[in-house]
């Protein structure tokens, strides 16, 4: 059993701290012990042991149920952190023990249509030892689901990521063009405005939370709007004369040859950051944040 030195000589266990941060959770002894699978004279015994080890009260008890004295509100803050980093500590051993490194990394579908191939071929290209798990969703639900650990790191917009809560990592710059049907009165120009774009018939990417960014930021308010949740279908709508698309430009490329669809580009241009962000306390085992970090930087180089 690992343990933690408290007072120099004397000794706590981690099943302690983990029945401690149990009761604490519950606020009280009854449900603590039926969450934990023991019984209560059990939980009592640990939780009254590990009082005396390390030598003051952690609780009073009243019929009310259970308050944290003052020494006890400090020592569960740090007990916190213990039983989190021997859970990692744990996580780590056993990644070591694999040889194998694996992280789950959430993408949108439409940046994912480009950056997944990239990057997995990257990781091929540098004979690198690690097993990513995609989930592509929307950028809100990926800040959710980053937010509450489901993922270890999300591919988004800047701006659809909290910068105070999350570490951000600049990938690329990507830029926007609008996509029309090969037809379209507009497919010869250079560039267009976005001005007068309004008229316009829209498909709409629904997987894409960015588009909804942009058009706020260029003032875009179309009346006829068609939506999608596939990339391949809003390329083939905008080839059959259905609409006009904001996509970005590797997309474009990707799709040009199998649709009959041009591209033009936005006056003035419109970039998108696309960042890489993980928790504050995020740090993969066997391969390190900076290896994973430079491989997916190599890989957006789009």
């Amino acid at each position: 059993m690992v343990t933690v030195l408290v007072k120099e000589v004397k000794h706590v266990k981690e099943y302690q701290l983990e029945y401690l941060l149990a009761v604490v959770e519950m606020k009280n002894f009854t449900y603590a012990a039926k969450y934990l699978n023991i019984t209560q004279p059990t939980l009592s015994k640990a939780i009254s042991t590990l009082e005396e080890e390390i030598g003051f009260r952690l609780f009073i008890r009243s019929r009310g149920g259970i308050i944290l004295t003052d020494e006890g509100v400090k020592f569960v803050a740090q007990a916190k952190n213990v039983v989190r980093e021997m859970r990692e500590l744990s996580n780590c051993i056993t990644r070591i023990k694999s040889k194998e490194s694996e992280i789950t990394i959430g993408i949108s579908p439409v940046l994912g249509s480009i950056l997944i191939p990239q990057i997995e071929s990257e990781l091929v290209k540098q004979n690198c030892k690690l097993t990513i798990h995609w989930i592509e969703d929307g950028s809100y639900r990926l800040e959710e689901k980053l937010n509450s650990e489901s993922i270890d790191f999300a591919i988004l917009p800047e701006e659809n990521v909290n910068s105070e809560k999350f570490k951000i990592t600049n990938l690329c710059k990507l830029e926007h063009v609008l996509c029309l049907p090969a037809n379209h009165h507009l497919a010869g120009k250079k560039s267009v405005s976005t001005n007068g774009l309004n008229d316009q018939e829209f498909v709409i990417l629904q997987a894409c939370g960015a588009q909804g960014f942009e058009f706020k930021k260029l003032d875009l308010h179309p009346v006829k709007r068609t939506y999608t949740g596939q990339v391949t279908t809003a390329m083939e709508l905008v080839g059959k004369g259905k609409g006009v698309l904001l996509i970005y430009k590797p997309i474009y490329e990707k799709y040009k040859d199998s649709c009959d669809i041009k591209a033009v580009s936005l006056s003035p241009k419109v970039e998108q950051n696309i960042v890489l962000a993980h928790r504050q306390n995020a740090e993969p085992v066997g391969t390190t944040l900076q290896e994973i970090t430079k491989i997916i930087k190599e890989a957006a180089k789009i």
